[in-house]
This record gives structure tokens, C-alpha cells and sequence, in this order.
């Protein structure tokens, strides 16, 4: 079995003397796996030690990671370490917490979906754009159900605006209408995850590229108009003749972690007027002689955008900040642990079977 997603350059990045124990993670539910090997897909899970040796959830095996396995008789399968991560897509954990966590890895290209009924929001697309450039990946946006309204002109003119020079391919499954265009921006042996909201139709798109169907679908609830979770996993699917495909369950809260490039390279247009501020601290709010300001009096600029603009860069400044704390929380622990097992007298006679 070809190992879905590899392609030559990765074996510099890897450094493994035998390519047999390469795998990559299919599926994920908790600490138990499902690992593409050279034999097939097996159940695998983590060793003891790389679980408990962890900074954090943020640092285990996610679905689209590099892992090196061993196998133990008969034919168990274990996780030995999480190989070089090429990208990820993070995001602060729900809640109160101030955890990262790790979407998926080692992904290529990004497919950002809103749908064209009542449940568009530009600023949410934004903000899905903001974490999928921030992994590095090539992003584009899918604006599906386009067979539901006469307004897709309009909603594909304010996409245009909010994200320039990203490719928007209007959409529909029913009609079959710009599937072919997506499905071949699609690079072969490239990864691509499939981002947005519950009920856009993501597994609904997975489903045209395929052959045959093979991710569950649900009908949109005519209330409120939102989609129920009907895809539960983060799910890795070869396309035939194509890429790899991540299938996401639908994201309803997204608190950025690490966006300093993705805001930049989403909002270039306002950095590029910001170029012309007298002061080059300047915060677009109080301050005279701002460019940015200007540009919004005159209407060039869309006040809504800098609003967003300013809540995503003071969203990234409280993140950093406890990121920071983390860090500094991490090397504390570290440095214990290292004064422990230095004072711990070796025992020759302890043996670890993780």
C-alpha cells in the first residue's frame, strides 16, 4: 500500500532507517488510532511513554501527522514518536482553558466552505481564512448551496473583498455546479483539509468527489438553519486519481491561538495602507495623521473589516500572552524533572515495557 500523502522529499525531514515503520494517522478517537501502514490500515495506539512525556494534547498524534510505529506480537501496533510536522491548524480549546489544540497537521492546502442561505457571515469566513493561511497552507473558499438564492453575485463580490486573491468557487452538489473546478485544485499527493461551519456541506462535497458515498450527510435544520454534527471525526480520505482529503466535524467557535502571519496575509490590504501612518505603532483608533482612518472616512475601506481587523490582532495579543505563561510553566516542569532523575541512583534492574 502507497502511504497516502507521501512524497519523496519527506524521507530528508524524517530520517528513519527503514521506511516500514512509517505510518500516518487516518483517524483519531482519543488515544487510540487508525494508522495508514506500507501493509494496510491498523489499530494502533500511543507508547506509555510519549503520552505521559507530552507538554500537552497539543504535542500527541493528531489526524495527517508522520508517525514511526513498532510492532509488538502478535500484531500490536504502537506509536513511538510524532515525526516532523509540516504545518498545523490550532486553535484555543472551548472554554475557559487556555489550551492549544491541534486540529490537523501536515496539510497542504485548505478549503474554506460557507454556504449561501441565511447562515453567511464574512467575518467568519475571515476568521477560517486568518487559521488556514496561518499553517502555510494555499487556501481557497467553496461558497456552496448556490442553488438556494439569486444573491451568490453579491455574496461572491463581498467574498472577493474580504479575502483578495484567494480563489472562490461557487458551488452546488444538487446541480453539480463548480465541483469539477474544486476537485482539480486539488494537487495530486497534496493534503487538503475542508473547513467551516456545521451544515455547509462538507461531507456532502467528500461524497461528489468519491466514487462511491461513504460520509454520512444531514439535512439542515429549516428553524434556525443549522447543521447538527453529522461527521463526529477529523476523518483522512484518498481521492481517486488525486489528493488526500480531511473531512472535519462542523467548527462553531473559533478562537484563534497563533495568528500574527494569518492576520497579515488575510488583511494586506489594510497593512498596505497602514504603510501610510504618520506613526508606525499606530492602532488605527486615536491617532492622527492615520492613514487607515482615512481610508474608511473616504470609504475605501469597510469600517466592519478594521473593526474585525482590531479584534483579531487584540484576540492574538491575549493569546501570546498566555502561550508565553504556558511556555514558561513547561520549562519549570522540565527543569524538575530533570533535577529528579539526576538525584533518582540508577537501578540496572528497572526495565520500561511501554
Amino acid at each position: 500500500m502507497t502511504l497516502p500523502g507521501f512524497r519523496d522529499e519527506f524521507r530528508t525531514f524524517f530520517n528513519l532507517s527503514d521506511d516500514r515503520v512509517l505510518g500516518r494517522i487516518v483517524e483519531q478517537n482519543r488515544h487510540h488510532y487508525k494508522m495508514a501502514t506500507h501493509e494496510g490500515i491498523v489499530d494502533a495506539e500511543i507508547k506509555g511513554r510519549l503520552l505521559f512525556s507530552s507538554d500537552g494534547i497539543a504535542d500527541l498524534p493528531k489526524v495527517g501527522d508522520w508517525v514511526e510505529f513498532s510492532v509488538k506480537p502478535p500484531s500490536k501496533y504502537v506509536i513511538i514518536r510524532t515525526l516532523h510536522r509540516f504545518s498545523k491548524l490550532s486553535r484555543k480549546v472551548v472554554g475557559k482553558r487556555s489550551d492549544e489544540q491541534v486540529l490537523v497537521t501536515n496539510v497542504d492546502q485548505a478549503l474554506v466552505m460557507q454556504s449561501a442561505d441565511s447562515t453567511f457571515n464574512i467575518r467568519r469566513v475571515e476568521r477560517f481564512v486568518v487559521m488556514a493561511k496561518e499553517s502555510g497552507a494555499d487556501v481557497a473558499i467553496a461558497l456552496s448551496k448556490c442553488d438556494l438564492t439569486n444573491a451568490n453575485e453579491m455574496m461572491v463580490s463581498e467574498l472577493v473583498a474580504a479575502c483578495p486573491g484567494i480563489p472562490i468557487f461557487p458551488c452546488s452538489a444538487i446541480n453539480d455546479t463548480g465541483i469539477a473546478a474544486i476537485y482539480h485544485w486539488i494537487k495530486a499527493d497534496h493534503t487538503v483539509v475542508i473547513l467551516g461551519p456545521s451544515g455547509v456541506g462538507k461531507s456532502t462535497l467528500v461524497n461528489a468527489f468519491l466514487a462511491a458515498p461513504q460520509q454520512k450527510t444531514g439535512d439542515v435544520n429549516a428553524r434556525h438553519m443549522k447543521g447538527s454534527h453529522t461527521t463526529v471525526k477529523r476523518q483522512l480520505i484518498t481521492l481517486p486519481n488525486r489528493g488526500i482529503i480531511i473531512d472535519t466535524p462542523g467548527i462553531r467557535e473559533i478562537q484563534l491561538w497563533a495568528a500574527e502571519d494569518g492576520i497579515g496575509s488575510t488583511f494586506e490590504d489594510i497593512d498596505r495602507i497602514a504603510q501610510g501612518c504618520r506613526f508606525s505603532n499606530c492602532t488605527h483608533q486615536h491617532e492622527h495623521h492615520c492613514a487607515v482612518k482615512n481610508a474608511v472616512n473616504s470609504g475605501q475601506l469597510s469600517p466592519d473589516r478594521l473593526a474585525h481587523y482590531q479584534k483579531l490582532h487584540a484576540e492574538t495579543h491575549d493569546i501570546s500572552t498566555v502561550r508565553q505563561r504556558l511556555g514558561d510553566t513547561r520549562k519549570k516542569r522540565h527543569l524538575a524533572q530533570a533535577k529528579k532523575r539526576y538525584n533518582t541512583p540508577f537501578n540496572p534492574q528497572q526495565i520500561d515495557d511501554d
